[in-house]
């Protein structure tokens, strides 16, 4: 066979993510089909460990493939699986906080002043989750509650994210600031001050 002209390929055969060897395997307690290989890529100057997992939500629709890259070749698949969801988890911790806890909000210019904002932005993030967080919760209720409360009809997540959380907190001080209770026994003390004053 005659050899192709031009220069020798650096990074050998290109890798055809749908007939990689994908095999089932428990991750986080659940099923994925998953498939590995040891690859160079063009980002990375050496040897990186490719793990691919692929979904197939629909039966008619085509898979899914989500990959991950690592250049730690000792850990296992699941683990590597695991350490990049809890890393996603920390994206979506960056959001809510820009959403819900004014992260991206700040109106100071010192390095320092930006720095004690941001750091009381994710510490009342931090708060919040620990309010809700097992094993025993401060704020016991599940996520249909808090929909129920909330009047929410068209967001079904699988779990409270901080925004719903900092909402039904939020929701349940209000009620409880401007509750009939509290509005009548601040009027009462007002009441025993007048009465106290004219006296």
């Amino acid at each position: 066979m005659k050899p192709k002209r031009g220069r020798k390929r650096k990074y050998g055969e290109r890798l055809c993510i749908p007939n990689m060897d994908f095999g089932d395997l428990l991750v986080d307690g659940q099923t994925a089909s998953v498939a590995d290989a040891l690859v160079y890529n063009k980002m990375c100057p050496q040897l990186v460990r490719l793990v691919v997992k692929r979904t197939k939500p629909v039966k008619s629709d085509a898979y899914k493939y989500f990959l991950v890259y690592t250049t730690n070749l000792t850990l296992s698949l699941e683990t590597i699986l695991h350490y990049y969801r809890l890393r996603w988890e920390l994206e979506t911790a960056f959001r809510d906080t820009k959403q819900n806890f004014g992260f991206d909000e700040y109106q100071v210019s010192s390095h320092l002043s930006i720095s004690r904002f941001v750091q009381l932005s994710f510490v009342a993030a931090s708060i919040t989750q620990l309010l809700f967080a097992n094993p025993k919760p401060m704020v016991n209720v599940n996520i249909d509650e808090v929909f129920k409360t909330l009047g929410i009809h068209w967001y079904k997540p699988s779990k409270l994210t901080r925004g719903l959380m900092q909402a039904y907190i939020r929701y349940l001080w209000l009620r409880e600031l401007f509750s009939a209770e509290k509005l009548l026994f601040i009027n009462s003390q007002k009441n025993h001050e007048a009465l106290i004053k004219a006296a």
